[in-house]
C-alpha cells in the first residue's frame, strides 16, 4: 500500500515539475520596431530677384515711340475739313500759324509757323512774318504762297470750321515769309490762327 503511495506521490511531483518547466520557459520577446526618422524638409532654393533698372525722368524704354489709343473712329484726315476728334491726328501732321497755350500760361500764343505778327489799330489788317527753314512732308518749302492757298482753299470750301476765316477778305504775299491780311471787320487774327480746326496750312502740292 505503501509502494502505490509512492508511485502516486512521484507521478504528481513529476507532473508538476514538468509544469513548471513549461511555464519557466522564456517566451520569445517581441522588439518594439525602431523609429523612423522623418527625412528633413528640403528648402528650394530661392530665386534671386533680377534688379530691372528703372528708367530715369524723361526718359522711356523705346526712344523716339509714343504709342497713344483713341477710343473713337476719325471720320476725315483731310486738314481743310477736319471738325471732329480727328484734330488728335492734325496736331501730328500739321502745324499752325500761332499756338494757344494753356490757362494760366505767361503768354496767351506761342508763335509756330509765324515767328512775329502785328495789326493795325482798329485789328482789320494783320502782318504775319513767317519761321524760315521749315518744310512740309513732301520736301516743300513753306512760304507765304502755301499760308494764302491752304487758307484760301479751306474758306473756299466752306466745311468743317471754315468760318473761322469769315473776316478774311483778302490775303497780299509781301515776300516769302512776309503776309498781310485785309479784313472786312475787326477779329482777333492770331487767335483765329491758332484754333485747333480750319487753320492746319498744309502743302499746296500734295493737298
Amino acid at each position: 500500500m505503501k509502494r502505490a503511495n509512492r508511485t502516486v506521490y512521484l507521478a504528481v511531483a513529476l507532473s508538476l515539475v514538468a509544469l513548471l518547466a513549461v511555464q519557466c520557459t522564456s517566451k520569445p520577446q517581441s522588439v518594439a520596431p525602431t523609429a523612423t526618422s522623418q527625412p528633413a524638409a528640403t528648402t528650394a532654393p530661392q530665386a534671386e530677384p533680377t534688379v530691372t533698372e528703372q528708367p530715369k525722368a524723361g526718359e522711356s524704354g523705346r526712344a523716339g515711340i509714343f504709342v497713344y489709343a483713341h477710343g473713337t473712329q476719325f471720320p476725315d484726315l483731310d486738314p481743310a475739313k477736319s471738325y471732329s476728334n480727328d484734330s488728335v491726328v492734325m496736331s501730328n501732321c500739321y502745324e499752325t500759324l500761332t499756338f494757344y497755350n494753356p490757362p494760366g500760361s505767361k503768354e496767351i500764343l506761342t508763335p509756330k509757323l509765324a515767328t512775329s505778327w502785328e495789326a493795325n489799330e482798329d485789328a482789320t489788317e494783320w502782318v504775319f512774318h513767317l519761321r524760315q527753314g521749315v518744310k512740309f512732308h513732301d520736301g516743300e518749302p513753306f512760304n507765304a504762297e502755301a499760308v494764302k492757298f491752304s487758307i484760301s482753299n479751306t474758306k473756299a470750301l466752306g466745311i468743317g470750321a471754315a468760318y473761322i476765316w469769315d473776316p478774311v477778305q483778302e490775303m497780299e504775299v509781301i515776300d516769302d515769309y512776309t503776309i498781310k491780311f485785309k479784313l472786312s471787320y475787326p477779329a482777333p487774327l492770331d487767335l483765329i490762327a491758332s484754333s485747333g480746326y480750319a487753320a492746319w496750312i498744309y502743302s499746296p502740292k500734295s493737298y
